[in-house]
């Protein structure tokens, strides 16, 4: 891959979905200043198995004790810290294209959950969450008898 120099004059990808609108946002933002976004959003997958529902969050990079997860009102939120390697003087750098600093991402969850039965594990840059889901939210299958 290699650099592109961005120009003003060039023209403007067509924006079709909302991600496209925040690349874009983000590339008009970023360029002209000589500035780089430096929020770093996990990407999350949220999962419905029945009976209780797993959060999958792709967080490279991160030492498990970086990480916290917390609930609250059927909201789950991920913290955590992406830290630096080591002090690298600016002129020293060719491109620097990784995000480091602290992040914070919240899932609104579509059922209530029982928070006691919450568990989470993280390996290899990946961390699962699994909610169990409140009996009242569970789904029920009701059998129907023809007579």
């Amino acid at each position: 891959m290699s650099l592109i120099k961005w120009s003003p004059f060039r023209p403007a990808k067509r924006v079709s979905t909302l991600w496209d609108f925040g690349d874009e946002l983000e590339r008009l933002l970023e360029r002209p200043f000589g500035w780089r976004y430096s929020g770093f959003t996990p990407a999350v997958d949220l999962l419905d198995r029945g009976d209780h529902l797993t959060v999958k969050a792709e967080l490279p990079g991160l030492d498990k004790k970086d990480i916290h997860v917390s609930l609250e009102d059927d909201v789950l939120t991920i913290r955590g810290e992406l830290k630096r390697d080591k002090e690298v003087k600016e002129e020293d750098y060719y491109c620097c294209e990784r995000s480091y600093g602290s992040f914070a991402r919240s899932i609104s969850l579509p059922t209530r959950v029982e928070a006691e039965e919450t568990k989470a594990s993280y390996k290899d840059g990946v961390l699962e969450i699994n909610l169990t889901k409140a009996k009242e939210a569970r789904p029920k299958e009701i059998e129907v008898k023809v007579a």
